[in-house]
Protein backbone atom coordinates (compact mmCIF):
# COMPACT_ATOMS: atom_id res chain seq x y z
CA UNK A 1 0.00 0.00 0.00
CA UNK A 2 1.21 3.45 -0.73
CA UNK A 3 3.74 5.45 1.77
CA UNK A 4 4.17 1.99 3.45
CA UNK A 5 7.80 0.76 3.77
CA UNK A 6 9.19 -2.11 1.65
CA UNK A 7 11.68 -4.55 2.53
CA UNK A 8 13.38 -7.96 1.04
CA UNK A 9 14.02 -11.19 2.29
CA UNK A 10 17.17 -11.30 5.15
CA UNK A 11 16.67 -7.28 5.49
CA UNK A 12 17.33 -6.34 9.26
CA UNK A 13 14.32 -4.62 10.76
CA UNK A 14 13.23 -3.48 13.89
CA UNK A 15 9.73 -2.77 15.51
CA UNK A 16 9.07 0.61 14.93
CA UNK A 17 9.23 2.53 18.19
CA UNK A 18 11.14 -0.30 19.93
CA UNK A 19 14.78 -0.39 18.78
CA UNK A 20 15.15 -3.81 21.32
CA UNK A 21 13.14 -5.58 18.93
CA UNK A 22 15.12 -6.96 16.23
CA UNK A 23 14.44 -9.54 13.21
CA UNK A 24 15.06 -11.22 9.59
CA UNK A 25 12.52 -10.67 7.36
CA UNK A 26 12.24 -14.07 5.98
CA UNK A 27 9.04 -14.05 3.53
CA UNK A 28 7.24 -11.58 2.01
CA UNK A 29 5.21 -8.93 1.30
CA UNK A 30 1.89 -10.38 0.94
CA UNK A 31 -1.08 -8.10 0.82
CA UNK A 32 -4.10 -8.66 3.40
CA UNK A 33 -7.49 -6.27 3.24
CA UNK A 34 -5.59 -3.81 5.74
CA UNK A 35 -2.20 -4.22 5.40
CA UNK A 36 1.19 -5.47 3.78
CA UNK A 37 2.55 -8.16 5.80
CA UNK A 38 6.19 -9.57 6.60
CA UNK A 39 6.97 -12.97 7.87
CA UNK A 40 9.77 -11.34 10.67
CA UNK A 41 11.98 -14.18 12.49
CA UNK A 42 12.30 -12.15 15.79
CA UNK A 43 15.55 -12.38 18.21
CA UNK A 44 14.95 -16.10 20.36
CA UNK A 45 13.90 -17.21 17.11
CA UNK A 46 10.13 -17.01 16.95
CA UNK A 47 8.16 -16.01 13.53
CA UNK A 48 5.31 -13.82 12.68
CA UNK A 49 3.61 -11.74 9.90
CA UNK A 50 3.91 -8.08 11.19
CA UNK A 51 2.25 -5.12 9.65
CA UNK A 52 4.92 -3.36 7.37
CA UNK A 53 3.94 0.14 9.38
CA UNK A 54 5.24 -1.57 12.47
CA UNK A 55 8.39 -2.61 11.52
CA UNK A 56 11.59 0.05 10.72
CA UNK A 57 15.10 -0.51 8.82
CA UNK A 58 17.96 0.24 11.60
CA UNK A 59 20.18 3.28 10.72
CA UNK A 60 23.86 2.15 9.55
CA UNK A 61 25.99 2.21 12.78
CA UNK A 62 28.73 4.26 13.08
CA UNK A 63 32.34 3.16 14.31
CA UNK A 64 34.67 5.35 16.01
CA UNK A 65 37.12 5.58 19.16
CA UNK A 66 35.55 6.02 22.83
CA UNK A 67 36.86 7.20 26.07
CA UNK A 68 37.23 4.96 28.85
CA UNK A 69 34.22 7.20 30.46
CA UNK A 70 32.22 7.14 27.32
CA UNK A 71 32.95 2.84 27.32
CA UNK A 72 31.53 2.20 30.46
CA UNK A 73 28.32 4.65 30.13
CA UNK A 74 27.48 2.69 26.75
CA UNK A 75 27.77 -0.44 28.83
CA UNK A 76 25.38 1.18 31.70
CA UNK A 77 22.86 2.10 28.90
CA UNK A 78 23.30 -1.42 27.53
CA UNK A 79 22.18 -2.52 30.78
CA UNK A 80 19.21 -0.60 30.41
CA UNK A 81 18.30 -1.55 26.90
CA UNK A 82 18.62 -5.15 27.51
CA UNK A 83 16.04 -6.80 29.87
CA UNK A 84 17.68 -8.10 33.34
CA UNK A 85 17.57 -11.82 33.58
CA UNK A 86 18.58 -11.62 37.04
CA UNK A 87 16.66 -9.49 38.89
CA UNK A 88 13.00 -9.04 39.38
CA UNK A 89 11.11 -5.69 39.59
CA UNK A 90 7.89 -6.59 40.55
CA UNK A 91 8.67 -7.78 43.81
CA UNK A 92 6.63 -6.39 46.38
CA UNK A 93 3.98 -5.21 44.14
CA UNK A 94 1.16 -7.96 44.93
CA UNK A 95 -0.92 -8.31 47.89
CA UNK A 96 -0.14 -12.55 48.04
CA UNK A 97 1.47 -14.42 50.94
CA UNK A 98 5.56 -14.96 49.65
CA UNK A 99 6.17 -18.43 48.57
CA UNK A 100 9.83 -18.66 47.17
CA UNK A 101 8.31 -21.78 44.57
CA UNK A 102 5.78 -19.34 43.34
CA UNK A 103 8.49 -17.34 41.84
CA UNK A 104 10.28 -20.53 40.01
CA UNK A 105 7.92 -19.78 36.76
CA UNK A 106 8.59 -15.66 36.56
CA UNK A 107 12.37 -16.56 36.75
CA UNK A 108 12.52 -19.02 33.62
CA UNK A 109 9.83 -17.30 31.95
CA UNK A 110 12.84 -13.78 31.83
CA UNK A 111 15.33 -16.29 31.16
CA UNK A 112 14.63 -18.38 28.62
CA UNK A 113 14.73 -17.70 24.94
CA UNK A 114 11.43 -19.20 24.12
CA UNK A 115 8.52 -16.90 24.31
CA UNK A 116 6.37 -19.37 25.59
CA UNK A 117 5.90 -21.66 29.05
CA UNK A 118 3.74 -24.06 29.98
CA UNK A 119 3.45 -24.71 33.74
CA UNK A 120 1.75 -28.05 34.47
CA UNK A 121 1.17 -28.68 38.32
CA UNK A 122 -1.10 -30.01 40.57
CA UNK A 123 -4.33 -27.72 41.53
CA UNK A 124 -4.44 -25.88 44.22
CA UNK A 125 -0.44 -24.69 44.00
CA UNK A 126 -1.40 -21.05 42.77
CA UNK A 127 -1.16 -21.24 38.86
CA UNK A 128 -3.00 -17.87 38.61
CA UNK A 129 -0.77 -16.21 41.04
CA UNK A 130 2.40 -17.53 39.23
CA UNK A 131 0.51 -16.16 35.95
CA UNK A 132 -0.51 -12.95 37.65
CA UNK A 133 3.70 -12.38 38.79
CA UNK A 134 4.82 -12.66 35.39
CA UNK A 135 2.24 -10.33 33.80
CA UNK A 136 3.43 -8.14 37.21
CA UNK A 137 7.40 -8.56 35.98
CA UNK A 138 6.22 -7.61 32.17
CA UNK A 139 4.40 -4.79 33.41
CA UNK A 140 7.14 -3.64 35.17
CA UNK A 141 9.71 -3.81 32.20
CA UNK A 142 7.24 -1.60 30.29
CA UNK A 143 6.12 -4.74 27.41
CA UNK A 144 2.71 -4.98 27.91
CA UNK A 145 0.66 -3.16 26.09
CA UNK A 146 -1.97 -5.98 24.93
CA UNK A 147 -3.25 -8.38 26.75
CA UNK A 148 -5.61 -11.59 26.89
CA UNK A 149 -6.38 -14.62 28.99
CA UNK A 150 -8.12 -17.11 27.89
CA UNK A 151 -10.01 -19.15 29.98
CA UNK A 152 -13.19 -21.42 30.01
CA UNK A 153 -16.43 -19.26 30.63
CA UNK A 154 -16.90 -20.00 34.03
CA UNK A 155 -13.46 -18.94 35.25
CA UNK A 156 -13.38 -15.39 33.89
CA UNK A 157 -14.82 -14.17 37.33
CA UNK A 158 -12.11 -15.64 39.08
CA UNK A 159 -9.96 -14.52 37.07
CA UNK A 160 -11.17 -10.81 37.01
CA UNK A 161 -11.35 -10.82 41.07
CA UNK A 162 -7.63 -12.37 41.71
CA UNK A 163 -6.37 -9.92 39.43
CA UNK A 164 -8.04 -7.25 40.75
CA UNK A 165 -7.92 -7.76 44.38
CA UNK A 166 -4.41 -9.36 44.57
CA UNK A 167 -2.56 -7.60 41.80
CA UNK A 168 -4.19 -4.29 41.23
CA UNK A 169 -5.08 -5.13 37.11
CA UNK A 170 -8.65 -4.60 35.99
CA UNK A 171 -9.64 -7.05 33.10
CA UNK A 172 -12.11 -6.00 31.01
CA UNK A 173 -14.57 -9.08 30.08
CA UNK A 174 -14.03 -9.47 25.91
CA UNK A 175 -16.52 -11.53 23.57
CA UNK A 176 -15.78 -11.64 19.73
CA UNK A 177 -17.81 -8.61 19.54
CA UNK A 178 -15.52 -6.58 20.90
CA UNK A 179 -12.93 -7.81 18.85
CA UNK A 180 -14.93 -6.93 15.68
CA UNK A 181 -15.33 -3.32 16.85
CA UNK A 182 -11.75 -3.34 17.38
CA UNK A 183 -11.08 -4.79 14.22
CA UNK A 184 -13.33 -1.88 12.54
CA UNK A 185 -11.43 0.90 14.28
CA UNK A 186 -8.14 -1.19 13.39
CA UNK A 187 -9.42 -0.95 9.65
CA UNK A 188 -10.64 3.05 10.07
CA UNK A 189 -7.25 4.27 12.35
CA UNK A 190 -4.60 1.27 11.29
CA UNK A 191 -4.10 0.73 14.64
CA UNK A 192 -5.39 -1.88 17.63
CA UNK A 193 -5.94 -0.03 20.63
CA UNK A 194 -4.46 -1.28 23.70
CA UNK A 195 -6.39 -3.48 26.01
CA UNK A 196 -6.28 -6.07 29.09
CA UNK A 197 -9.06 -8.05 28.71
CA UNK A 198 -10.24 -12.04 29.66
CA UNK A 199 -12.66 -14.31 26.77
CA UNK A 200 -13.75 -17.54 26.90
CA UNK A 201 -12.37 -20.15 25.16
CA UNK A 202 -16.19 -21.40 24.50
CA UNK A 203 -16.69 -17.85 22.69
CA UNK A 204 -13.42 -16.97 20.31
CA UNK A 205 -13.67 -20.82 19.16
CA UNK A 206 -16.84 -20.40 17.86
CA UNK A 207 -16.12 -17.34 15.32
CA UNK A 208 -13.81 -16.95 12.58
CA UNK A 209 -11.79 -14.81 15.35
CA UNK A 210 -8.36 -16.79 13.84
CA UNK A 211 -9.34 -15.45 10.88
CA UNK A 212 -9.49 -11.60 12.17
CA UNK A 213 -6.05 -12.15 14.05
CA UNK A 214 -4.62 -13.10 11.13
CA UNK A 215 -5.77 -10.52 8.36
CA UNK A 216 -5.63 -7.81 10.57
CA UNK A 217 -2.41 -8.79 12.09
CA UNK A 218 -3.33 -7.86 15.91
CA UNK A 219 -0.26 -8.22 18.03
CA UNK A 220 -0.58 -9.90 21.64
CA UNK A 221 2.26 -8.92 24.21
CA UNK A 222 0.89 -11.59 26.70
CA UNK A 223 -1.66 -14.73 26.01
CA UNK A 224 -2.39 -16.81 29.14
CA UNK A 225 -4.56 -19.85 27.98
CA UNK A 226 -5.94 -21.20 31.49
CA UNK A 227 -7.00 -25.02 31.54
CA UNK A 228 -4.18 -25.11 28.31
CA UNK A 229 -5.03 -28.80 27.78
CA UNK A 230 -8.18 -27.95 25.62
CA UNK A 231 -5.82 -26.99 23.44
CA UNK A 232 -4.11 -30.75 22.91
CA UNK A 233 -6.09 -31.78 19.75
CA UNK A 234 -4.34 -30.79 16.81
CA UNK A 235 -8.02 -31.64 15.04
CA UNK A 236 -10.08 -29.02 16.85
CA UNK A 237 -10.49 -25.22 16.57
CA UNK A 238 -8.90 -24.62 19.64
CA UNK A 239 -5.62 -26.42 18.84
CA UNK A 240 -6.09 -23.83 15.53
CA UNK A 241 -7.13 -20.69 18.13
CA UNK A 242 -3.94 -21.69 20.33
CA UNK A 243 -1.63 -22.31 17.44
CA UNK A 244 -2.50 -18.05 15.81
CA UNK A 245 -2.08 -16.29 19.05
CA UNK A 246 0.89 -17.82 19.72
CA UNK A 247 2.10 -16.83 16.38
CA UNK A 248 0.84 -13.03 17.13
CA UNK A 249 2.29 -12.76 20.55
CA UNK A 250 5.08 -11.34 21.96
CA UNK A 251 5.13 -14.30 25.04
CA UNK A 252 2.60 -17.14 25.32
CA UNK A 253 2.30 -18.65 29.00
CA UNK A 254 -0.27 -22.58 28.93
CA UNK A 255 -1.38 -23.26 32.46
CA UNK A 256 -2.99 -27.21 33.09
CA UNK A 257 -3.12 -29.52 36.29
CA UNK A 258 -3.47 -31.83 33.37
CA UNK A 259 -0.68 -31.66 30.64
CA UNK A 260 0.80 -35.44 30.37
CA UNK A 261 -1.74 -37.65 31.97
CA UNK A 262 -3.86 -37.54 29.24
CA UNK A 263 -0.73 -39.50 26.79
CA UNK A 264 2.45 -38.35 25.30
CA UNK A 265 1.21 -37.17 22.34
CA UNK A 266 -1.26 -34.28 24.02
CA UNK A 267 1.92 -33.12 25.83
CA UNK A 268 3.82 -32.79 22.83
CA UNK A 269 0.68 -31.08 21.01
CA UNK A 270 0.29 -28.28 23.89
CA UNK A 271 4.29 -27.37 23.57
CA UNK A 272 4.14 -27.12 20.08
CA UNK A 273 1.39 -24.23 20.34
CA UNK A 274 4.10 -22.24 23.08
CA UNK A 275 7.41 -23.63 21.43
CA UNK A 276 9.18 -21.58 18.58
CA UNK A 277 10.12 -22.80 15.15
CA UNK A 278 12.84 -22.93 13.16
CA UNK A 279 13.55 -21.05 10.45
CA UNK A 280 12.69 -22.03 6.89
CA UNK A 281 12.19 -25.75 7.63
CA UNK A 282 9.07 -25.84 9.34
CA UNK A 283 9.98 -28.50 11.92
CA UNK A 284 9.66 -27.73 15.58
CA UNK A 285 12.66 -27.07 17.84
CA UNK A 286 14.04 -29.64 20.57
CA UNK A 287 11.92 -29.05 23.61
CA UNK A 288 13.31 -26.50 26.17
CA UNK A 289 12.04 -27.51 29.35
CA UNK A 290 7.91 -28.13 30.85
CA UNK A 291 8.08 -26.73 34.37
CA UNK A 292 6.38 -29.41 35.92
CA UNK A 293 5.09 -29.30 40.18
CA UNK A 294 4.17 -31.87 42.31
CA UNK A 295 2.45 -31.85 45.69
CA UNK A 296 4.46 -32.51 48.43
CA UNK A 297 3.76 -34.31 51.84
CA UNK A 298 3.58 -32.50 54.57
CA UNK A 299 6.76 -30.97 55.53
CA UNK A 300 8.29 -31.26 58.85
CA UNK A 301 8.76 -28.11 61.21
CA UNK A 302 11.05 -25.64 58.91
CA UNK A 303 10.90 -27.69 55.91
CA UNK A 304 9.82 -26.52 52.65
CA UNK A 305 5.69 -26.39 51.82
CA UNK A 306 6.28 -27.00 47.94
CA UNK A 307 8.51 -28.77 45.81
CA UNK A 308 9.67 -27.28 42.19
CA UNK A 309 11.53 -28.94 39.97
CA UNK A 310 12.34 -28.96 36.12
CA UNK A 311 11.69 -32.45 33.86
CA UNK A 312 12.69 -33.34 30.29
CA UNK A 313 9.79 -33.54 28.30
CA UNK A 314 11.14 -36.55 26.83
CA UNK A 315 10.24 -38.46 30.51
CA UNK A 316 7.10 -37.54 31.48
CA UNK A 317 6.37 -38.32 35.29
CA UNK A 318 4.17 -40.86 36.27
CA UNK A 319 0.54 -41.10 35.09
CA UNK A 320 -2.66 -40.39 37.26
CA UNK A 321 -5.34 -42.84 36.23
CA UNK A 322 -7.31 -39.53 34.30
CA UNK A 323 -9.49 -40.24 31.40
CA UNK A 324 -8.79 -39.10 28.09
CA UNK A 325 -11.34 -36.74 26.79
CA UNK A 326 -12.53 -38.41 23.10
CA UNK A 327 -14.07 -36.70 20.12
CA UNK A 328 -16.84 -39.52 19.30
CA UNK A 329 -18.09 -39.95 16.01
CA UNK A 330 -21.49 -39.32 15.08
CA UNK A 331 -23.77 -41.90 14.49
CA UNK A 332 -26.11 -41.05 10.90
CA UNK A 333 -30.29 -42.04 9.71
CA UNK A 334 -30.60 -45.50 9.57
CA UNK A 335 -28.64 -46.39 12.78
CA UNK A 336 -31.21 -47.72 14.81
CA UNK A 337 -30.05 -46.25 18.12
CA UNK A 338 -31.30 -42.96 16.65
CA UNK A 339 -35.01 -44.49 16.67
CA UNK A 340 -34.96 -45.88 20.12
CA UNK A 341 -35.94 -43.98 23.08
CA UNK A 342 -32.94 -43.32 25.76
CA UNK A 343 -32.98 -45.20 28.91
CA UNK A 344 -32.52 -42.82 32.12
CA UNK A 345 -29.97 -42.53 33.74
CA UNK A 346 -29.77 -44.37 37.20
CA UNK A 347 -27.52 -42.29 38.90
CA UNK A 348 -25.04 -39.20 38.01
CA UNK A 349 -21.30 -40.21 39.08
CA UNK A 350 -17.94 -39.84 37.16
CA UNK A 351 -19.26 -42.44 34.12
CA UNK A 352 -21.50 -39.66 33.27
CA UNK A 353 -19.51 -37.25 33.75
CA UNK A 354 -16.60 -38.57 31.52
CA UNK A 355 -19.37 -39.02 29.02
CA UNK A 356 -20.48 -35.09 29.20
CA UNK A 357 -17.31 -34.45 28.92
CA UNK A 358 -16.91 -36.25 25.40
CA UNK A 359 -19.91 -34.83 24.52
CA UNK A 360 -19.06 -31.12 24.52
CA UNK A 361 -15.29 -32.28 23.18
CA UNK A 362 -17.45 -33.94 20.40
CA UNK A 363 -20.20 -30.94 20.18
CA UNK A 364 -17.08 -28.27 19.89
CA UNK A 365 -15.58 -30.65 17.18
CA UNK A 366 -18.10 -30.19 14.95
CA UNK A 367 -18.91 -26.41 15.98
CA UNK A 368 -22.52 -27.20 16.96
CA UNK A 369 -24.53 -25.53 19.77
CA UNK A 370 -26.18 -29.17 21.00
CA UNK A 371 -25.36 -32.61 20.85
CA UNK A 372 -27.32 -35.96 22.55
CA UNK A 373 -25.83 -39.03 24.08
CA UNK A 374 -28.04 -41.45 21.15
CA UNK A 375 -25.71 -39.46 18.37
CA UNK A 376 -22.40 -40.91 19.44
CA UNK A 377 -24.32 -44.21 20.28
CA UNK A 378 -25.15 -43.82 23.84
CA UNK A 379 -28.27 -45.16 24.80
CA UNK A 380 -28.63 -42.57 28.15
CA UNK A 381 -30.76 -39.81 28.31
CA UNK A 382 -28.10 -37.16 28.38
CA UNK A 383 -27.91 -33.86 26.20
CA UNK A 384 -25.11 -30.89 25.81
CA UNK A 385 -25.31 -27.23 24.96
CA UNK A 386 -22.94 -25.09 23.84
CA UNK A 387 -24.63 -21.90 22.87
CA UNK A 388 -22.34 -19.20 20.68
CA UNK A 389 -20.13 -17.36 23.76
CA UNK A 390 -21.59 -19.09 26.67
CA UNK A 391 -20.46 -21.78 29.23
CA UNK A 392 -21.73 -25.26 27.77
CA UNK A 393 -24.24 -27.13 29.44
CA UNK A 394 -25.34 -30.59 30.25
CA UNK A 395 -28.32 -32.04 31.35
CA UNK A 396 -29.06 -35.82 32.70
CA UNK A 397 -32.56 -36.95 32.45
CA UNK A 398 -33.98 -33.66 30.39
CA UNK A 399 -37.99 -33.73 30.74
CA UNK A 400 -40.06 -30.91 28.86
CA UNK A 401 -42.27 -29.91 31.72
CA UNK A 402 -44.06 -26.53 29.87
CA UNK A 403 -43.88 -25.24 26.11
CA UNK A 404 -46.38 -22.98 24.45
CA UNK A 405 -46.74 -20.94 21.22
CA UNK A 406 -45.40 -21.68 18.26
CA UNK A 407 -43.33 -20.72 15.55
CA UNK A 408 -41.98 -21.47 12.10
CA UNK A 409 -38.24 -22.28 11.72
CA UNK A 410 -36.58 -22.41 8.43
CA UNK A 411 -33.32 -23.76 8.16
CA UNK A 412 -32.99 -26.38 11.12
CA UNK A 413 -30.32 -29.47 10.55
CA UNK A 414 -28.82 -32.34 12.13
CA UNK A 415 -25.73 -33.63 11.79
CA UNK A 416 -27.29 -36.92 12.09
CA UNK A 417 -29.04 -35.73 8.68
CA UNK A 418 -25.93 -34.11 7.21
CA UNK A 419 -26.57 -32.07 3.78
CA UNK A 420 -29.88 -30.78 4.96
CA UNK A 421 -32.56 -28.43 6.28
CA UNK A 422 -35.84 -28.56 6.98
CA UNK A 423 -38.68 -25.87 7.91
CA UNK A 424 -39.71 -26.76 11.53
CA UNK A 425 -42.73 -25.75 13.42
CA UNK A 426 -41.30 -25.28 17.63
CA UNK A 427 -42.36 -24.01 20.66
CA UNK A 428 -42.10 -20.60 21.31
CA UNK A 429 -41.08 -20.86 25.48
CA UNK A 430 -39.83 -24.10 26.70
CA UNK A 431 -39.02 -25.12 30.23
CA UNK A 432 -37.06 -28.14 30.81
CA UNK A 433 -36.80 -29.90 33.60
CA UNK A 434 -33.09 -32.57 34.66
CA UNK A 435 -30.23 -33.17 36.65
CA UNK A 436 -27.03 -31.49 36.63
CA UNK A 437 -23.57 -32.67 37.27
CA UNK A 438 -23.96 -32.73 40.57
CA UNK A 439 -27.11 -34.59 40.64
CA UNK A 440 -29.44 -32.18 41.72
CA UNK A 441 -32.27 -31.15 39.86
CA UNK A 442 -32.59 -27.85 37.81
CA UNK A 443 -34.56 -26.17 35.63
CA UNK A 444 -34.24 -24.17 31.93
CA UNK A 445 -35.98 -21.87 30.74
CA UNK A 446 -35.79 -20.41 27.27
CA UNK A 447 -38.26 -18.05 25.00
CA UNK A 448 -38.02 -16.84 21.71
CA UNK A 449 -34.23 -18.15 20.99
CA UNK A 450 -31.66 -20.64 19.64
CA UNK A 451 -31.64 -22.34 23.06
CA UNK A 452 -35.63 -22.89 23.13
CA UNK A 453 -34.98 -24.23 19.59
CA UNK A 454 -32.02 -26.31 20.70
CA UNK A 455 -33.48 -27.70 24.08
CA UNK A 456 -36.55 -29.20 21.78
CA UNK A 457 -34.01 -30.21 19.67
CA UNK A 458 -32.11 -32.13 22.04
CA UNK A 459 -34.93 -33.74 24.38
CA UNK A 460 -36.99 -35.03 20.44
CA UNK A 461 -33.12 -37.01 20.16
CA UNK A 462 -33.13 -39.00 23.41
CA UNK A 463 -37.12 -39.64 23.06
CA UNK A 464 -35.99 -41.23 19.46
CA UNK A 465 -36.99 -38.30 17.22
CA UNK A 466 -35.24 -36.39 14.61
CA UNK A 467 -36.37 -32.91 13.46
CA UNK A 468 -37.32 -34.53 9.65
CA UNK A 469 -40.27 -36.70 11.61
CA UNK A 470 -41.47 -33.18 12.12
CA UNK A 471 -41.55 -31.75 8.67
CA UNK A 472 -45.26 -30.80 7.47
CA UNK A 473 -43.97 -33.02 3.81
CA UNK A 474 -41.41 -33.86 1.45
CA UNK A 475 -41.52 -30.23 0.29
CA UNK A 476 -40.31 -28.83 3.49
CA UNK A 477 -36.39 -30.55 3.70
CA UNK A 478 -34.51 -28.71 1.26
CA UNK A 479 -31.01 -29.90 -0.10
CA UNK A 480 -28.00 -27.93 0.23
CA UNK A 481 -26.32 -27.31 -2.37
CA UNK A 482 -23.43 -29.54 -2.59
CA UNK A 483 -24.00 -31.06 0.76
CA UNK A 484 -24.46 -34.61 -0.47
CA UNK A 485 -24.48 -36.75 2.56
CA UNK A 486 -20.88 -36.97 3.78
CA UNK A 487 -20.56 -37.34 7.24
CA UNK A 488 -18.85 -34.16 9.23
CA UNK A 489 -15.94 -34.01 11.19
CA UNK A 490 -16.57 -35.35 14.95
CA UNK A 491 -20.06 -35.26 16.35
CA UNK A 492 -22.40 -32.94 17.44
CA UNK A 493 -25.29 -31.16 15.61
CA UNK A 494 -26.21 -27.23 14.15
CA UNK A 495 -29.62 -25.57 14.66
CA UNK A 496 -30.30 -23.01 12.41
CA UNK A 497 -28.62 -19.82 13.16
CA UNK A 498 -26.53 -21.39 15.53
CA UNK A 499 -22.40 -21.43 15.86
Amino acid sequence: MAGEPTFDRGDEVYRAGDRSRRGIVREGPRATANATQYLVRWDGGREAWVPAVQLAAPEPERLGWASRGDFLADLVLLKFFHEFSDVLFSIGSSRTQFLVYQFKPVLQFVRQSSHGLLIADEVGLGKTIEAALILRELMARGSVERLLVLCPANLRRKWQSELRQRFGVELREMRAQHFREMSEQFEREGYWPGFYGVASLEGLRATDFERTIEETGVHFDLVIVDEGHHLRNPATRSFALGEVLSDQSDRILLLSATPIQTGQSDLQSLRAVRRDRVAGDGHLRPPERTLTRRRSPPPAPGGRRARCRLESAGRPPPRRQEPTLTIRPIRYLGDPVLRRRAKKAPRVDDSIRRLVDDMIESMYAADGVGLAAPQIGVGLRVIVLGMPEEEPLAMVNPVVVKRSGERLLEGEGCLSVPGYRGSVTRSRRVVVKGLGLDGREFRLRAEDNLLAQALEHEVDHVNGVLYVDRLAGPEGLTKLEGGAWVPAAGGGERAAGGG
